[in-house]
């Protein structure tokens, strides 16, 4: 049987959903953090730039002497970007020092004229953000130029990016908890339709094997009612057959032992020897026929076996097994004058199987080969290697079995019209049983088809190396 875990559906549906959306939080994570750190630095850079300007603007050029009047404007930007710890300097044309602080790091590479650029640097193992911004000035008809740096810390950067990124998992924790529990309701208003199918089947009678109804059913739940509708309907078939045997076994074990019974008062009751001895022969006639019936019956139902037994069977070889068992009818044939033989087309040939149920199986083909065929037949058992299967036959040239009744004889308790023999018509069907059992295929056919006499039975099993 198939092991299934006993965890709800509706866990399990919860946590695979959560599993594959777990790497989508994770990369919305990262795509919006790698977003607000860019975003952040734009704005800060763009401040920083303006801040440039302002610096740039109060820059001025008298006969080749630059000088810096920071205006009032100027004054209150710088003022009031001083707990961000903003710096300065500006460079001539050479770049040479001018005007702010002279501790500031210059870039490796400056900007062209009227460009600007940004890099990092370290002050006293504080990392700045840097603007390097080159502006042109015009010079009694010559060009000159300066060039503006300036810095501020990190630190308001970090910390700004450090609140908008805890703002944002925040929220995306309390999403997570809203999706959780909107997908855990959603999961269980969906597998409302399952609860249901389960109390309607719990209320079900433990005889009650009618179809489900699919009203109101789901699509995806229909092939699962489906499948339950088909097993029910096996289940009343097995059942219905199951009543039909024990019906059947019972009339057939009934009728010998009304007749043991009917026999053994006549014999209390007659005084002649002669009557008593012939009611005592068909008392034990008739004892014969019921152990027989009864040995049949336990045959059956040890071919009816469950999946461990199935799963013990063992390499079995069929020619050693052949040669034993017909070994042992030997005598019961030469008691009706019958000519048993056998045959092997191969040195060795391997079926997996049991090897107690395979004896039984030939014991019941060779009892109806005996017991069914007049004296003088033929009778021949022959185990053949052809492809991959391993062909076990039983074939006599009597007068066979008519072909309307050749599907009929597997049932059980059929007789054949016309069968004089005793018998309780279970033979065949032992031998079926056992044979789907090894998942082998069973054939029964004339073995003269011309004549269509004889009868030839081929069981086909598959070949175990």
């Amino acid at each position: 049987m198939p092991a299934f875990t006993r965890k709800p559906l509706r866990h399990k549906l919860l946590f695979w959903i959560l599993v594959l959306l777990l790497p989508v939080l994770i990369l919305i994570t990262f795509r919006s953090y790698f977003a607000v750190n860019l975003f952040t630095n734009k704005a800060n850079d763009r401040a920083l730039f303006r801040m440039g300007l302002a610096i740039a603007n109060q820059i001025k050029e008298d006969s080749g002497n630059i000088t810096v009047d920071l205006a009032a404007n100027a004054h209150k930007l710088i003022q009031n970007n001083q707990q961000e710890s903003v710096y300065f300097q500006i460079l001539d044309h050479e770049h040479q020092f001018i005007a702010g602080d002279k501790t500031l790091v210059k870039p490796k590479i400056y900007p062209s004229a009227g460009r600007h650029l940004y890099y990092n640097t370290y002050v006293n193992g504080q990392k700045l953000r840097m603007l390097a911004l080159h502006l042109p000035l015009d010079s009694d008809q010559k060009k000159d130029s300066v060039t503006v740096l300036v810095g501020e810390k990190t630190t308001h950067r970090s910390e700004s990016l450090q609140e908008i990124i805890m703002f944002f998992i925040i929220t995306q924790i309390f999403i997570i908890v809203i999706a959780v529990f909107s997908v855990s309701y959603a999961i269980k208003r969906g597998l409302t339709p399952l609860e249901k199918l389960t109390r309607l089947i719990e209320s079900r009678q433990t005889w009650d094997t009618s179809p489900i109804e699919k009203k109101n059913v789901p699509i995806e739940i229909q092939p699962l009612i489906n499948a339950m509708n088909d097993l029910l309907k096996k289940v009343k078939e097995s059942v219905q057959l199951k009543q039909q045997f024990i019906a059947n076994a019972a009339h057939q074990i009934k009728t010998p032992l009304s007749g043991l019974k009917l026999q053994a008062e006549s014999a209390l009751n007659s005084n002649e020897p002669e009557y008593i001895k012939h009611a005592l022969g068909q008392i034990c006639f008739v004892s014969n026929n019921l152990a027989r019936l009864t040995q049949q019956l336990l045959s059956l139902a040890r071919a009816e076996l469950s999946d461990e037994d199935q799963a013990a069977f063992i390499s079995i070889e069929m020619i050693e097994l052949t040669q034993e068992i017909v070994t042992d009818w030997v005598p019961e044939a030469l008691k009706k004058n019958i000519d048993l033989g056998v045959s092997f087309n191969c040195d060795h040939a391997f079926i997996r199987g049991n090897a107690i149920l395979l004896r039984e199986l030939l014991n019941n083909l060779l009892d109806n080969a005996i017991r069914y065929n007049p004296p003088n037949t033929n009778i021949n058992v022959s185990v053949n290697d052809e492809l991959e299967k391993i062909i076990l036959s039983v074939e006599d040239n009597g007068v066979g079995i008519p072909e309307i009744e050749q599907k009929k004889v597997f049932q059980r308790f059929y007789r054949p019209i016309k069968t004089i023999e005793t018998g309780c018509g279970l033979g065949l069907s032992i031998v079926e049983e056992i044979t789907q059992l090894h998942d082998a295929n069973i054939k029964l056919s004339f073995s003269d088809i011309s004549q269509k006499s004889g009868t030839l039975i081929d069981i086909y099993f598959k070949k175990y190396e």
